[in-house]
């Protein structure tokens, strides 16, 4: 076995390995949107939001939750890309990226959940519900690691419910408001993707298969080569190669979704 690039002679792949890299230039140019983003205007959806929350921004989550997705993939162009002054190559191999391509895709889901209600009070019940789920995982690394996380815990949450009387929520309860898992967030929010081959859920499993390194999604979507004379009586050996096609597809819809999202953040942003 050996991970020496191998050239590509497929037209098809070729066409592709291309716009995998207008997708990533296009990533990159939103980060830079994003690095020089204004804070919300005054009197904004969003500054109305803020203001409520001063100590816990709705804006500040959504535009971090953006700004991790764009890193997500501006390291992805720095793992299988190399630039010269005279061109540009990419290299994929079969494992990797798509841990990079999964992370982009939690973040938006969860930017995207955040500010997609109408209602202002619901984007703050929603960022409580977030922080939470912060407050919940850090507890448990902490005590996983032997640090202190009871006490964590418990005043990281009582802080939490501080803040959801300051935003007067009334009787909403944060202890049995539970944050969705990222499925059900998915299918949530599914409503706001376009027509597509695939729903945002079906790419972020088949992501999250090649994250966990599962043989089912290596499968589904590389390039299989059977190597000569390995033949025998109960099958083959195979050589898995990347598949430029497949994640070209997956960028496209991550960009897409990255370009909705910050949509969605300026709509919320301006007066």
């Amino acid at each position: 076995m050996t991970n020496n690039p191998v050239p590509e002679n497929d037209p098809t792949e070729i066409e592709h390995s291309q716009l995998v890299y207008r997708l990533l230039r296009r990533a990159a140019s939103i980060a830079e949107v994003l690095e020089n983003m204004p804070a919300p205007e005054l009197g904004s959806k969003l500054d109305q939001d803020d203001q409520r929350v001063p100590t816990r921004r709705v804006s500040n989550y959504a535009h971090s939750q953006l700004v991790v997705a764009t890193g997500c993939l501006e390291s992805l162009e720095h793992m299988i890309s190399r630039e010269s002054e005279d061109e540009v190559s990419l290299a994929i191999a079969p494992y990797g990226y798509f841990a990079l391509i999964r992370n982009a895709i939690d973040c938006l889901a969860s930017a995207l959940w955040l500010m997609e209600p109408v209602n202002g009070t619901l984007r703050i019940k929603r960022l409580l519900m977030l922080h939470l789920d912060e407050v919940m995982k850090a507890s448990s690394f902490r005590a996983s690691a032997g640090i202190e996380h009871r006490e964590y815990k418990r005043t990281h949450f009582a802080r939490l419910q501080e803040i959801a009387s300051e935003a007067e929520l009334g009787s909403w309860s944060l202890r049995k408001s539970p944050l969705p898992s990222m499925t059900k967030t998915l299918k949530q929010i599914e409503r706001l993707h376009g027509a597509a081959r695939f729903s945002w859920l079906a790419l972020w499993q088949l992501a999250s298969g090649h994250a966990h390194g599962k043989n089912w999604a290596t499968l589904s979507s590389h390039m299989l080569e059977q190597i000569p004379g390995s033949e025998h009586e109960y099958g083959a050996t195979f050589r898995v190669t990347g598949n430029y096609s497949v994640l070209a597809y997956f960028l496209l819809e991550v960009v897409k979704m990255l370009e909705l999202s910050v949509r969605r953040y300026q709509e919320l942003s301006h007066g």
